[in-house]
């Protein structure tokens, strides 16, 4: 099925297993509970797919585009989405990225709420754009030299997760669960962790200009020669961080 074209073709529950796909044209086409384990979709176009439950477990899709893709509780556990833009709109709450490949992934304009990250590798240098992430699963995540605009990741599970280097700007972390995570030498601009869980979290070198940490608990978090400080708002941050030199409170 190589350069097939599947336009708007309902294979709802559909057993594809190593199926493959690539440089398949399948817009519009309808996946729904469909089963792609092990299938293989490089280079593929998803424009107004929809992936509703669906499986695609280990399956390969690299450089593949999903524009304006639909799906509730799709599964990526394991699969390689190397090169992977993810853009337009497109909706994929509740999703399994788990183990994944995600190197060089470009996300813009999408929602991935409720998502699992855990043990996803290869985020590191990737991009997200304008994405929600609220109550996501990143946990462990190694996501150093990241950049992050715009992102919502309200209530998300940082904890023990890598953002060493990473540029996040406008973005917000509120009452995240970020307990040892590290954002040591990263750029956090004009964004917010209002309320989130802090505690031993490194912010060494970082430059927090404009950023809240309103309501925070910063109970051990380190910010040694962290910069911008006097800029950034701590009112009712609570905890005894290290290396914080501005009032607090």
């Amino acid at each position: 099925l190589r350069r097939a074209s599947l336009l708007n073709a309902k294979l709802n529950g559909a057993s594809l297993r190593g199926a493959k796909l690539t440089q398949a044209t399948l817009d519009g086409a309808s996946f729904d509970e469909a089963t792609l384990f092990e299938a293989t979709l490089d280079y593929a176009a998803l424009d107004g797919t929809t992936l509703h439950g669906t499986n695609l477990t280990a399956a390969s899709l690299r450089e593949a585009t999903l524009t304006a893709v639909q799906g509730i509780g799709a599964t990526f556990a394991r699969a390689d989405l190397t090169s992977v833009a993810v853009v337009a709109g497109s909706w994929l709450p509740k999703a399994s990225f788990e183990a994944a490949n995600l190197d060089s992934i470009a996300v813009h304009n999408a929602d991935l709420s409720f998502s699992s990250f855990r043990g996803a590798t290869g985020l590191a240098d990737s991009t997200f754009t304008q994405v929600k992430l609220a109550n996501a699963t990143l946990a462990g995540v190694r996501w150093e030299g990241a950049k992050l605009t715009k992102v919502s990741c309200e209530r998300c599970d940082l904890r023990a997760a890598s953002l060493h280097g990473a540029e996040i700007h406008a973005s917000t972390f509120d009452n995240a669960l970020a307990a040892k995570a590290d954002f040591t030498a990263a750029r956090i601009i004009d964004s917010s962790l209002r309320g989130a869980k802090l505690s031993m979290a490194s912010f060494r070198q970082a430059d927090v200009r404009g950023t809240s940490f309103a309501g925070a608990d910063y109970t051990g978090a380190n910010f040694q020669a962290a910069t911008n400080t006097a800029s950034a708002g701590f009112a009712g941050a609570v905890g005894a961080p290290r290396n914080l030199i501005v009032p607090i409170g």
